[in-house]
């Protein structure tokens, strides 16, 4: 059987240490830390929130945040918390978020909460019917209607094709026709009250086909699709606008990190790849823009192709057509700032500051995560050039003491 992606103990103890050590140049208010195998949802226009995952020091955690898109502004919510969890699962209904299931220090989870953002407050839900799904993790949460249905993960006993419903009005459950095989990782939305369902792993592959679940009838069918069909993968970020079904990133069964995102139109059953970004498994999405795809898809987190925990935080426009990294606000009382420009570029770019007089240590990864350049120098504003670079993107990353910021660039 062919495994999911390992990552090295000396890998782990680096980016451990990095987490501990480092804060950004920019004196940015706080933020989320590195993390995998966490949630990052919609709740309104303007807010997203991102709770649990693995920081990767085998520290599960159970910070909740939220993400204010007016601001940009990142607000760490302490509250009465759930317990610790990783590749739980997360659906919004009525402006409340409810998480399922998932992984802890101390096992596989079968609990559920919803948090309310109206009165800022967590609540663990009852759970009951005739039967109910055992505890376990990496399963998908789809709002159909008045019920949240699950498909899939991995329990004690292995992996399962196992779907459930639950009733947010009695807060029961009640299974349904199980998926076409067994499946984990996988990304999931919901249109016209219609479930699909993609990729995931399944071992011992990966698949990269889909199929829709219709309640009614509860019954599964293919989706014949077409376009830019997606290479066999999971651990994906996905998030969904209306008709249009998006997945960044994920990895195969060859522990290829992808470097690559798509966009699926239900309507037309047809898949469009929108462009590179930096190679990422088990990052989260969450979609902010109206329900005919005009917004943004926002990523935050992952694994890189090292395995290395990141806090990359990411921006997709479906209008510009652009990625960029999302740069949050920085304190009212510092004027510590940094230009990186142009960005593209051709062959040269430029880092400017008002505050970098120090010793500025400059390094460049491609999107693999081989180091290609790396040089010290002191100036308020150094010139790069990079015309021996091939085009595309690449990830900058200014170390200054014991702070750090890293942007992508791209060259053109």
């Amino acid at each position: 059987m062919k495994k999911i992606t390992k990552i090295s103990s000396l890998v782990i103890l680096l980016s451990c240490f990095f987490v501990l050590t480092t804060t950004n140049v920019f004196a940015q208010k706080e933020k989320p830390s590195p993390r995998y195998g966490h949630t990052f949802v919609t709740v309104n226009d303007t807010c997203m929130l991102l709770f649990g995952g693995d920081n990767g020091c085998k520290a599960i955690i159970n910070e909740f945040w939220a993400y204010n898109k007016d601001n940009s502004e990142w607000e760490k919510k302490e509250l009465d918390n759930p317990p610790p969890r990783v590749k739980h699962s997360a659906a919004v209904k009525d402006n409340k978020m409810i998480i399922f299931f998932g992984g802890s220090p101390s096992g596989l989870l079968s609990d559920i909460w919803q948090y309310d953002i109206l009165t800022n407050s967590w609540e663990e839900l009852p759970s009951g019917g005739a039967g109910t799904p055992e505890a376990r993790k990496g399963c998908t949460a789809s709002v159909m209607g008045n019920k949240v249905v699950i498909v899939g993960g991995e329990t004690a006993s292995g992996l399962t094709d196992e779907v459930w419903a639950f009733d947010l009005g009695d807060y029961t459950w009640e299974q349904k026709a199980s998926y076409i095989g067994t499946v984990t990782g996988h990304a999931a939305s919901v249109y016209n009250n219609t479930l699909f369902v993609f990729g995931g792993s399944d071992p011992p592959s990966f698949r990269n086909d889909m199929w829709s679940y219709d309640l009614r009838s509860n019954s599964w069918s293919y989706v014949n699709a077409g376009g830019s069909i997606p290479d066999e993968s999971a651990y994906f970020g996905y998030s969904s606008s209306g008709q249009y079904f998006y997945i960044v990133g994920g990895n195969n069964d060859n522990k290829t990190v992808y470097d690559k995102s798509y966009m699926f139109d239900i309507n037309t059953l047809t898949w469009v790849e929108l462009g590179d970004d930096p190679a990422l498994t088990q990052l989260a999405a969450a979609f902010t823009g109206d329900d005919m795809g005009n917004g943004e898809l926002y990523t935050f987190g992952g694994l890189d192709a090292q395995g290395t925990v990141t806090d990359n935080f990411l921006c997709y426009s479906t209008i510009n057509g652009t990625w960029t990294t999302v740069n949050t606000s920085q304190l009212e009382d510092t004027e510590r700032t940094i230009d990186i420009y142009p960005n593209p570029f051709n062959n040269i770019i430029t880092i400017s500051g008002t505050d970098i007089n120090s010793t500025v240590y400059i390094e460049i990864y491609d999107v693999l995560g081989k180091l290609v350049y790396v040089r010290n120098y002191k100036a308020n504003e150094k010139e790069i050039n990079l015309d021996s670079f091939d085009k595309g993107k690449y990830i900058l990353k200014i170390t200054n003491g014991n702070m750090i910021r890293t942007d992508k660039i791209v060259k053109r």
